[in-house]
């Protein structure tokens, strides 16, 4: 499996994306974790919560042992999150916020934004919604919080060669076009200049 992580500053002040991967014997685990409200959160919080939340976690853990100590550890800041649990040919997504996931240019979750309810009653097109929230006035207007709300979660099959995309929306807003119509490259993530935070994950399994 290749593994490309990444973590942009931007043009902000702070940086309050927090990455994290975790690789045992019978599955792989990443984590993206986007806080907001930065004038109430301090990058530290958001790490200190991974810390613990991977503490309790070991080998022979399971996908739903590890999102049951999600839920329980408790959560002191507003935040987007994806968790991507790999398994043999399986791909197990929990999401929450605005951080997408993508698989071979293809949108597997949906942003809990007013945008993405507003754009989601013009088009079925998951791709199309997701384009039509980067320009809209409500994008940034979240709907659902880690802090608050339960994660959705989505499974999907995987086979050899495909690629895997986790992003935070400073990343999403600039690269999108470029993902759903196969044109992404790995080498722009470090060439890309972003106005925000971009981080998350490039994996492409073997």
């Amino acid at each position: 499996m290749q593994v490309e992580a990444f973590n942009f500053q931007g043009k902000r002040s702070t940086n309050l994306d927090v990455i994290k991967q975790i690789h045992y014997e019978n599955c792989s685990i990443f984590l993206v974790i986007d806080g907001f409200n930065e004038e109430h959160l301090a990058r530290q919080q958001i790490e200190s919560f991974i810390d613990e939340l991977f503490f309790l976690v070991g080998p022979s853990i399971t996908y739903s042992e590890f999102l049951d100590k999600f839920k329980k550890i408790n959560k002191f800041f507003n935040a987007s999150v994806s968790i991507v649990w790999l398994e043999k040919n399986k791909c197990h997504v929990s999401f929450c916020g605005d951080c997408r996931v993508y698989l071979n240019g293809n949108l597997k979750t949906v942003d809990h934004t007013q945008a993405w309810k507003m754009c989601s009653r013009k088009s079925s097109n998951i791709n199309l919604i997701g384009e039509l929230c980067i320009t809209h006035p409500y994008q940034n207007v979240l709907l659902k919080s880690m802090k608050n709300d339960e994660c959705e979660i989505t499974t999907f099959d995987l086979q050899s060669g495909d690629e895997v995309i986790i992003i935070t929306d400073g990343g999403w807003q600039e690269l999108h076009h470029k993902i759903v119509n196969e044109l992404f490259d790995t080498a722009e993530l470090c060439n890309e200049l972003f106005n925000d935070n971009a981080s998350g994950f490039y994996i492409k399994r073997n």
